[in-house]
């Protein structure tokens, strides 16, 4: 009975090490995506919210006024 049990283990052991390990892989390869998509999506969100900011301060009529008596020619 011990033999075969033996004998079983070391026939799967490598299959299952090696099935553990594809497991982890693809977890961590799953993570590192998401951690990806979300470095890009706050990236966008910070670039909207400059462009917004900006935007909304040349949209003040005296300072597109200042800024053209500063730099008429």
């Amino acid at each position: 009975m011990w033999t075969l049990i033996t004998t079983a283990w070391n026939k799967a052991k490598y299959w299952i090490i090696g099935g553990g390990l594809a497991i982890l892989y693809l977890l961590g390869y799953q993570k590192g995506k998401h951690k990806e998509q979300v470095k890009t999506m706050k990236g966008t969100l910070e670039n909207v919210q400059k462009a917004k900011t900006i935007r909304n301060n040349v949209i003040d009529i005296d300072r597109i006024r200042r800024l053209h008596d500063k730099y008429k020619r």
